[in-house]
């Protein structure tokens, strides 16, 4: 998922959280969070008419994809999600994982 990389220092914060007692405040800002739900993050600064417009005309094209998801063998597993496109030029944006429970007896 292309990130603007002048707005990450630190990459590691893309990637969820395992477990509660792992977070940093960062872990919880707008940008990160809007790249983990699947997002853009647009910079005030390199905002332009043309990246506005793309940006609303994205919001209109979409595919609702969904899953069986795997056992939690423990409360608040997390998994990764990776969605891939097999055609040059076209990005997939989407969550990038979730927190999985165990199934309720």
């Amino acid at each position: 998922m292309p990130v603007d990389r002048g707005l990450f220092t630190n990459k590691e914060f893309l990637k969820g959280v395992t477990s509660a007692n792992r977070v940093l405040p960062a872990n919880l800002s707008l940008q990160v969070l809007a790249v983990q739900s699947g997002g853009r993050v647009l910079i005030p600064a390199t905002i332009s008419p043309v990246k506005l417009l793309i940006a609303s005309r994205m919001a209109t094209l979409f595919y609702v994809l969904s899953f069986q998801a795997a056992r939690a063998d423990r409360a608040n597993e997390y998994h990764a999600i990776a969605i891939t496109v097999d055609k040059p030029g076209l990005t997939a944006r989407a969550r990038t994982g979730y927190y999985a429970q165990p199934y309720a007896p």
